[in-house]
């Protein structure tokens, strides 16, 4: 099956004005990139335009932070990227739960929490990180009476 994207004239010529106007900053160079950078471009074009102005305030905030990354640390974030993909779908839900977890904290507590992980010596990151397995095992039950004890 050919996609919609593939069908389609990728010259500049063949492009919508709404696309041209979106992709102007390439105009000079448009004709002398691959055929699948171009697919990648309009593609992005058109899910651009169907953004909300929030969406795209977002994905500008993001667009500069990727910029002003090094080159190691772009290559960092596609290496975890592609470990994260690569993981189970329990394991990849488990991640994001843990994520939004900590989003929920407040500025400070994440800070806090940040901090603390910085102090700690490698050896104390992997004994947390042990615990943490051993933890996320016991059930809520058990957990929170592993808790009552600690607290005595």
């Amino acid at each position: 099956m050919v996609s919609p994207l593939m069908a389609e004239d990728l010259s500049w010529a063949g492009m919508s004005d709404s696309q041209q106007k979106l992709l102007a900053p390439l105009a000079e160079q448009w004709e002398s990139l691959p055929e699948s950078r171009r697919q990648r471009l309009l593609k992005g074009a058109e899910r651009w335009s169907q953004m909300t102005s929030e969406q795209r305030d977002r994905a500008k905030s993001r667009l500069e932070t990727w910029r002003d990354l090094s080159a190691d640390q772009k290559q960092l974030v596609r290496e975890r990227f592609r470990e994260f993909v690569a993981l189970e779908p329990q394991q990849r839900q488990l991640v994001l739960d843990r994520y939004q977890r900590f989003q929920n904290l407040s500025v400070d507590e994440r800070k806090a929490l940040r901090k603390r992980w910085q102090s700690m010596s490698p050896q104390q990151r992997q004994r947390a990180l042990k615990r943490s397995k051993i933890l996320r095992r016991l059930t809520p039950q058990q957990r929170q009476r592993l808790l009552k004890k600690l607290k005595q």
